[in-house]
Formats: C-alpha cells, sequence, structure tokens
C-alpha cells in the first residue's frame, strides 16, 4: 500500500480515488473522518489522504494524478 495523494477536502479525496478506480487502480481513504480533529492535531495530519493497494501502480497513478491536476482529466 502507497499514499499517493493528500487533499486538503475530502470532496477532492473522493474524486482522486474515483478517477484511479476509473482507471482499474484499487484505492482508498484514510483519514475521512479527521476534520473534525483539526485544532487539536496539526491540520495536515487530519486532510483525507488517497492510498492505493498495488504498490506496483505508483508510477501509473501518480501520472493519472498529475494529469488531474494538470486540467487534463
Amino acid at each position: 500500500m502507497k499514499r499517493v495523494f493528500t487533499a486538503p477536502t475530502i470532496t477532492e479525496a473522493h474524486l482522486i480515488r474515483g478517477i484511479l478506480e476509473s482507471e482499474g487502480i484499487e484505492a482508498f481513504l484514510k483519514n475521512e473522518h479527521l476534520s473534525g480533529l483539526a485544532g487539536g492535531i496539526p491540520f495536515m495530519e487530519a486532510w483525507p489522504e488517497v492510498w492505493i493497494i498495488d504498490d506496483d501502480e505508483t508510477e501509473h497513478a501518480e501520472a493519472i494524478i498529475t494529469d488531474y491536476q494538470r486540467g487534463l482529466k
């Protein structure tokens, strides 16, 4: 398992996970419910994270995320 994205919002985390899964990459979210703790812990530690199951898919997942961030997806 490998973290491939940290999102400032849960909406963006779900979007990235959905994009990855539509490309055949199994992904899941961590910290999905920690936003309520922001203030009690460093805020970036409460941000939702997108993780992939298969480390061998890391390069492909990162390329997909880069395309999304550039507005290509």
